[in-house]
Formats: C-alpha cells, sequence, structure tokens
C-alpha cells in the first residue's frame, strides 16, 4: 500500500512537471495565437537583494539604469535561478519578494524558473511548483477556502493524490504572480491554520 501512495506521488510529480513545462514554455504576445518560444526571447533581468528605493518608478528602462548607475552602495546580483540559494542555509519557510516596474520582465522570469526546474535543469530540492496568478485569484476572493480547496481551484488534478503525502514529505514553491493585479483587501489576521483542510477567506 504505501509503495502505491508513494508510485501515485511520484507520477503526479512527473505529470506536473511536464503540465507546467507546457504552462511555462511560451510567452504569449497579445492572444494566444502569438505565442513565442520564451527561450529564444529571455533576458536574465538585472535582480538585486534588498529595497530599491533609489528606482525611478516611470516606465522607461533608460532611467532604471540611471538610478543603478547613481546608487552610493554596491548592489549585489542574484540569477534568477539563484533566488532561493542564500535562504536554503536554515531548513525554514522561505519568503522572497520580487518588485520593479509594470513591464520589465517579471512574470517572465517567473516563467523561466519554472521552466528551468520542470525540465531539471535546477532547484531540484524542490519538489513541487504551484503557480498561482493574482488575475484568477481574484475569481475566488470572496469564498472561504482551505489550502488543498484553493489549489484544486488551478490543479484539479490534486483532486486524486494522497494529501497527506505531498504537504508533508514535499517541498513546495507557491509563486504568486501579479500582485499588482490583486483585489484582495489584505487584511492580515494574526489567524494560524494547522492543516490543509482548514477554512480561510482568501486573504
Amino acid at each position: 500500500m504505501v509503495c502505491a501512495v508513494f508510485s501515485k506521488l511520484q507520477n503526479f510529480l512527473k505529470t506536473h512537471k511536464n503540465n507546467m513545462t507546457k504552462k511555462a514554455k511560451c510567452i504569449f504576445e497579445g492572444n494566444k495565437e502569438n505565442d513565442t518560444d520564451l527561450k529564444t526571447v529571455y533576458t536574465e533581468l538585472f535582480i538585486t537583494e534588498g529595497d530599491m528605493k533609489d528606482v525611478n518608478h516611470e516606465h522607461e528602462i533608460l532611467k532604471i539604469d540611471d538610478a543603478f548607475m547613481n546608487k552610493k552602495t554596491p548592489d549585489k546580483p542574484i540569477k534568477c535561478n539563484d533566488i532561493f540559494t542564500e535562504l536554503r542555509k536554515n531548513n525554514e519557510e522561505k519568503i522572497v519578494l520580487t518588485k520593479g516596474v509594470a513591464g520589465i520582465g517579471k512574470t517572465v522570469s517567473v516563467h523561466k524558473f519554472i521552466l528551468d526546474w520542470a525540465e531539471e535543469n535546477t532547484n531540484q530540492d524542490i519538489d513541487c511548483v504551484f503557480l498561482l496568478p493574482f488575475r484568477e485569484i481574484n475569481m475566488i476572493k470572496d469564498r472561504e477556502v482551505s489550502l488543498h480547496e484553493f489549489l484544486l481551484k488551478f490543479y484539479p488534478e490534486l483532486k486524486n493524490l494522497e494529501k497527506s503525502k505531498l504537504y508533508k514529505e514535499c517541498k513546495l514553491a507557491f509563486i504568486l504572480d501579479g500582485l499588482d493585479e490583486s483585489r484582495l483587501p489584505f487584511n492580515f489576521k494574526s489567524e494560524t491554520l494547522d492543516t490543509v483542510e482548514e477554512r480561510s477567506s482568501v486573504d
């Protein structure tokens, strides 16, 4: 029985990687007929650690470049695939926030991170990656859901999986994409949910 459950989990993870590869390998320009292979157009973002208070928030790359040139302290560049590297040293939950002006390539970087993981090129210590776009999260903002129900909205294939195996034995990464599109109130409460079945509001 244990082998059967393990095999089911392994099959799910393999299928999930294939599905995530399909989702991430192309970017869509305008509509889904105009899809472009991500690898042919991807340019590494200049990601730095810390808060970029000096960056000009106008949507012009030259002004951003100027802001970086005029900074007094040196920036520590981080490759997209290495974004969790420094945080892996202690075995606890890790939270990373990337920010920058709209259209600079944050979502494309997210897709590259997922594609490299799904194709087993990097970050293989992460067992499963879930991409959760705020544009779609907005559609369920007025309901109370459990974590498992929430993920089922995006990944219905989780329905047939042994929940305890996935949530207790796997290292999971949740990528919340498009914070600027969120319509959630973000009234955070000091509420702790102890199981994946406990319900709460999405915010």
